[in-house]
């Protein structure tokens, strides 16, 4: 059977029925709920409000419904789409967070943007691209000196990308000696990119977004079945460099510690089905096939959370024949 996905609509256009989202939030329950904002004269509008203040750009109005319908978001676990963010989408991003902080709410937000040209029309005129209005045919270079914005129509990949790339995981899984047993008390510690394929590091300079919310490490320590468990959010992959078009598959780093600091091992958790395993040079360096399917995790059912988490279990032995391969 198809899974049902439940989508409700609180708004057409800026400055519509303010109590729509609250009752769409009190009617029934919902997976999505989408809202528009946006017209080409709304954007206007909104450069014309950023010009007057660099932090404004976006539908204010829509914070104002989220003010009180936040709690109700967080209870039903309901994902709203909007496009309020206009002009300045990563400002209402922020803002957005500032609101959830306040009322004690730990979200996330996914923001798109990449769709305002406006300061890239002289550029594309200068390599041939004509802008000629559609309507009338009429040649783009008598009105480009009173463009007060241009933007550019991405579709839903964006939007797919940032609800995939939210995507909350559980790991969990034991550390286990050479005969199966269980390693009580022995400390993890993870590091990761964020789910658009960054790291929080000088050193990561490359085109995707940080999360100042998401710093992508933590530690833990094994319970009395050797057992650990971690809530994150999925990694994305990223370019490396290796070679003109190389991208690294998504995986979480892990640390082992032993009585001490300085006994430590650290190895790579894998995700199953990923394209990227078989082109990955730094995966496909350990030369048994068996050993590198340990580094893949697998998908548990059990472990997910309906409505809140997928689960991956994977279990780290430290020493033997079927040892988790390590970083040297």
């Amino acid at each position: 059977m198809k899974k049902k996905i439940r989508i409700g609509n609180a708004g057409g256009y800026w400055g519509d029925d303010l109590d729509a989202l609250r009752r769409q939030l009190e009617g029934g329950p919902l997976d999505y709920i989408t809202m528009d904002f946006l017209a080409e004269i709304t954007m206007s509008i909104l450069r014309k409000q950023q010009l007057k203040n660099p932090a404004l750009g976006y539908a204010r109005d829509f914070l104002t419904q989220l003010e009180t319908c936040l709690p109700l978001i967080v209870e039903k676990n309901v994902r709203v789409i909007n496009n309020a963010g206009g002009i300045n989408p990563i400002g209402l991003g922020r803002e957005i967070l500032a609101l959830a902080r306040r009322q004690g709410h730990d979200i996330k937000v996914g923001v798109c943007y990449g769709d305002d040209i406006t300061g890239q029309l002289y550029e594309l005129s200068a390599a041939g691209e004509k802008f000629t209005n559609m309507e009338t045919g009429a040649d783009f270079e008598g009105v480009r000196h009173r463009v007060t914005s241009a933007n550019v129509y991405l579709g839903a990949e964006p939007v797919v990308a940032a609800l995939d790339a939210g995507c909350q995981i559980i790991v969990t899984g034991r550390v286990l000696d050479e005969h199966g047993q269980p390693l009580p008390d022995t400390l993890l510690e993870i590091w990761q990119a964020n789910a658009a394929g960054r790291y929080i590091h000088r050193v990561d300079r490359h085109d995707a977004p940080l999360d100042p919310n998401f710093f992508g490490a933590g530690r833990c320590i094994t319970d009395s079945k050797g057992r650990y468990r971690f809530i994150t959010i999925k990694p994305g992959a990223y370019p490396w460099g290796n070679h003109d078009n190389a991208w690294r598959p998504a995986h979480i780093h892990f640390s082992l510690f032993g009585p001490n600091l300085q006994s430590r091992l650290a190895t790579q958790m894998y995700f199953p089905g990923d394209p990227l395993l078989p082109l990955d040079p730094i995966l496909n360096s350990i030369p048994d096939p068996a050993a590198r399917e340990r580094l893949v995790a697998r998908f548990s059912p059990d472990v997910s959370e309906p409505g809140h988490a997928l689960g991956y279990e994977w279990d780290i032995v430290l020493r033997g024949p079927a040892q988790t391969p390590m970083e040297a």
